[in-house]
């Protein structure tokens, strides 16, 4: 089988010139930036830190669902890929460390504007809060319950995903298939804690921004939107390495899959939209109208309008025909502009509850981008290091050989 790896299977870090430390260096300054934002307007700060710490989360949660639903499926197609999936897995420590900021023993009185349940002058005489307060704070004067679903949710990300990419790294050095036999039967329970984690990480840090809301769709919608964006960085990976002369090995039958799969969750993330609005449209109780409500402004609604068709009809209509899939410009496009629109999803989340108009001011249009480009940056720089601590692909899977010949 090794006699058919092509030769060019790991990538140097001298390949990449001064592409981390420029990536390091801008995101430390982006942080810098963040930070003086902080001292400036807090407020803004908060809505700031979480948009862009999510954009980089659901990406990342949403390849460790395809990375362990691949396992769980026994897949053959994706050997050639799915190291990719393992190296944006492996940054999730770095995203745990992003989110102190958020931390209520951190930002203290700062994210009583961001989550007002953390505030008692809010929730005192609320009965509406009364009604759940067993959920935040589990009657307890401090958010006790909302540490330990954080540390549940970062422990699957980061010692699970750690865990399969080790295991995975194992196999290129002894090329045991007991590996992919453990990993596959793993997996089986991890889709599980997966589930509980995008779901109640997507409650716990969108949701309760207004506490009183609720929709029983919240965590298949947030789940819909990284796994179809997880998939479309997916794509611009592969074309990217393979564009600079590796994974030579990853054909156009690669990308179809690839292509189809992000056409099945454009449809599968629409489906669970419109499910959710119909539903608190039907029923017309006024705690859940209230999500639509402030986002069916006249500042608002023409970006609410601009998701049924950025997310939906655009993304449906482009990767529709099966050329769209394997020529690889349009399916970067298709990629790069799902990408783009899921941000538009979550920025369409977030910062209503902050703004009344979807254009900042200047200064917050500032702190957005410092936010963005200091995760975005580090967690690039992170992932890029990544890439050259390990085979490009596992070159001892022994599925690698139906991979490699792949017909679909």
């Amino acid at each position: 089988m090794e006699a058919k790896v092509q030769d060019r299977v790991s990538l140097k870090k001298e390949d990449l010139g001064g592409t981390i430390t420029a990536l390091w260096v801008i995101g430390i300054i982006g942080l810098i930036g963040a930070a003086i934002g902080c001292h400036l307007n807090p407020k803004a700060f908060n809505f700031s830190w979480l948009f862009s710490f999510m954009v980089f989360y659901t990406m990342a949660a949403g390849c460790f669902f395809w990375l362990i639903v691949q396992h769980a499926t026994n897949s053959g197609w994706n050997t050639l890929v799915r190291r990719q999936l393992e190296n944006v897995v492996g940054v999730f420590p770095y995203l745990a460390l992003f989110f102190i900021p958020l931390l209520p023993i951190v930002g203290g009185d700062r994210l009583h504007s961001l989550w007002p349940w953390l505030d008692p002058a809010v929730t005192d005489h609320d009965p509406l809060y009364h009604a759940k307060a067993g959920y935040f704070t589990m009657g307890f004067d401090w958010p006790a319950f909302f540490y330990v679903r954080l540390a549940f949710y970062f422990t699957t990300f980061v010692l699970v995903g750690a865990w399969f990419r080790r295991r995975s790294l194992q196999q290129d050095s002894d090329g045991h298939p007991i590996h992919s036999v453990v990993m596959r039967k793993t997996s089986y329970g991890v889709i599980a804690l997966f589930a509980i984690s995008i779901s109640f990480s997507a409650i716990d840090w969108m949701m309760s921004m207004d506490y009183r809301w609720y929709s029983t769709m919240w965590g298949v919608y947030i789940f819909a939107g990284s796994a179809g964006s997880a998939m479309a960085l997916l794509a611009i990976i592969l074309h990217a390495l393979k564009a600079k002369g590796y994974l030579q090995l990853v054909t156009e039958e690669h990308f179809h899959i690839v292509g189809k799969l992000m056409f099945a969750f454009t449809i599968f993330w629409s489906y669970i939209a419109f499910s959710q609005f119909m539903l608190i449209w039907y029923a017309n109780i006024p705690e859940e109208t209230i999500f639509y409500k402030i986002r069916n402004t006249p500042e608002w609604f023409p970006l609410s309008i601009g998701l049924l068709l950025g997310h939906f009809i655009i993304p449906f209509l482009w990767l529709l025909g099966q050329a769209a899939k394997k020529t690889p410009w349009r399916l970067i496009a298709g990629a790069s502009w799902m990408i783009f629109i899921h941000m538009c999803d979550l920025y369409w989340i977030i910062m209503p509850v902050y703004q009344k108009s979807p254009i900042p001011d200047w200064k917050h249009f500032l702190l957005n981008g410092s936010c963005l480009l200091g995760i975005g940056c580090i967690i690039a720089a992170v992932f890029l290091r990544n890439l050259t601590k390990a085979n490009l692909y596992p070159v001892k899977d022994p599925r690698l050989d139906e991979s490699i010949h792949l017909k679909n």
